[in-house]
């Protein structure tokens, strides 16, 4: 649970479509919660911060997906046999390959000893391999 600067607990209300919050204080079971008005603020940029992130993130993690696969197919290996190497699971080292899991540090460590490299060989190109990407 999060907490504010005076070390009391904070929630973030989220409305639903179609219905609307007014600014005012609500009791929520044993907890007082504050709802702001937030109609004025600009979301544009942070949404396109947001959209420029995401789509930065998904280039990366498609980057580190085709470096792990590259390396593991010049070893002969599938992805079964690099998921036992790695202590990790295959449909987990699918999903790493495609671009839709984002894999810890210590799953990226498993990764690479698996692969029989280090950490920093198996990420050297990766910001090449990103920008290569559409």
């Amino acid at each position: 649970m999060p907490y504010s600067a005076d070390n009391a607990p904070y929630f973030t209300i989220v409305a639903l479509r179609g219905l609307r919050l007014q600014s005012g204080w609500g009791i929520w079971g044993d907890r007082t919660f504050q709802i702001c008005d937030t109609s004025s603020v600009d979301r544009s940029s942070a949404e396109t911060e947001n959209w420029e992130m995401s789509r930065s993130k998904q280039k990366i993690l498609r980057a580190l997906g085709h470096l792990v696969k590259q390396r593991r197919t010049a070893l002969g290996i599938s992805q079964e046999e690099l998921g036992m190497r790695a202590n990790l699971d295959r449909t987990y080292i699918s999903g790493v390959e495609r671009g839709v899991r984002n894999p810890s540090l210590t799953a990226i460590a498993s990764l690479a000893s698996g692969l029989g490299t280090t950490v920093s060989n198996l990420l050297e190109n990766l910001e090449i391999e990103a920008e290569n990407i559409e």
